[in-house]
C-alpha cells in the first residue's frame, strides 16, 4: 500500500449497535496516547439496504446479502477505505461470505478483506480449553462455521438441543425482548434465556462458550461466569484484536 496508512472500512448496521461495539473494541485494543495515534476507521451503517442474513441462510429468502455488502465495500473504498471487516457473524457463513471473498480475489485485489471466523479459529487453536459451546443466531449455527473451526484443531463442541438454539436466537432477535430491540437496556427475559443456555453448557462441563453473535457481548457475563464456572469468548473482541494485529501490529495493546 506504499506509504499510505491502511484505513479500515467497517460494514455495519448488521446490527447497528453491534458494529459500534466492534469499532469501540478496535479502539480499546489500540495503543494510543492521543487522538492522532488511533487507527483510521470508516463505519458505514445502512441496515435497511442489507437483507436478513438468517432468512437467506435458512432458505426463507432468495436475496443474498452478499451483493448489498459488496455495494457497501465499493462505497467505502471510494472514500479511502482499503481494509474491510464485516461486523456480523452470520454474514461469514459460506453462502454469503464466499461470493464476497471471490470478489476480492478477482475484482478487488488491491483491497484486503479480514474474516471474523479466521480470527476465532486462530484464537481457539491457542486456547487451553478443549470443550467448547457456541451461542449464535440460528443462521450462524446452521452454517457450522465455528463448529468446523473448533473440530479442525481436534477440540470438542457440545451442541445445543433445538429448543435451546431457538432460545438463543430469540434472546438476540425477538422483537419484544431480544437484544437487538433493546441493546442499551438488556431485558430480564433475554438475560434469563442467556442464563438457561449457560446453565446447560455448565451441566455438560463446557470450558468455554463462544459468543458468536455480535449482539451477545452486549450482555454482562461476569456474574454468570463466576456462578457457573464458565468462561465466555467475546468473538467481537477477538476480531478487534486480530484486526489491529493484522494491519497495525505495533499498536496492539497488551493487557498482560
Amino acid at each position: 500500500m506504499n506509504n499510505k496508512k491502511p484505513v479500515i472500512g467497517v460494514i455495519g448496521g448488521i446490527g447497528p449497535h453491534a458494529s459500534l461495539d466492534l469499532v469501540h473494541k478496535i479502539m480499546n485494543n489500540t495503543e494510543a496516547s492521543k487522538d492522532e495515534d488511533h487507527i483510521p476507521i470508516i463505519l458505514q451503517s445502512i441496515p435497511n439496504l442489507i437483507p436478513d442474513r438468517n432468512d437467506f441462510i435458512l432458505n426463507k429468502s432468495t436475496l443474498n446479502p452478499a451483493q448489498a455488502i459488496l455495494d457497501s465495500i465499493k462505497s467505502l473504498a471510494s472514500i479511502g477505505a482499503d481494509t474491510f471487516v464485516i461486523a456480523c457473524n452470520a454474514a461469514h457463513s459460506p453462502e454469503i461470505f464466499t461470493p464476497i471473498k471471490n470478489a476480492f480475489d478477482h475484482q478487488f485485489q488491491a483491497l484486503t478483506l479480514l474474516s471474523i471466523v479466521d480470527s476465532v479459529a486462530e484464537e481457539i487453536k491457542s486456547d487451553p480449553a478443549h470443550k467448547f459451546g457456541i451461542m449464535s443466531v440460528i443462521g450462524t449455527y446452521h452454517s457450522e462455521i465455528y463448529h468446523d473451526a473448533i473440530e479442525k484443531v481436534n477440540k470438542n463442541v457440545i451442541r445445543l438441543p433445538k429448543e435451546l438454539r431457538l432460545k438463543v436466537h430469540d434472546l438476540i432477535c425477538h422483537e419484544d425482548f431480544g437484544i437487538k430491540s433493546s441493546p442499551d437496556n438488556i431485558t430480564d427475559v433475554a438475560n434469563d434465556c442467556f442464563k438457561q443456555v449457560a446453565g446447560y453448557f455448565a451441566s455438560k462441563n463446557v470450558e468455554k462458550v463462544l459468543l458468536a453473535c455480535t449482539e451477545l457481548p452486549l450482555i454482562d457475563t461476569l456474574e454468570i461466569e463466576s456462578n457457573l464456572g464458565l468462561s465466555f469468548m467475546d468473538v467481537t473482541n477477538v476480531f478487534a484484536r486480530y484486526i489491529v494485529n493484522k494491519i497495525y501490529p505495533e499498536k496492539l495493546k497488551s493487557f498482560t
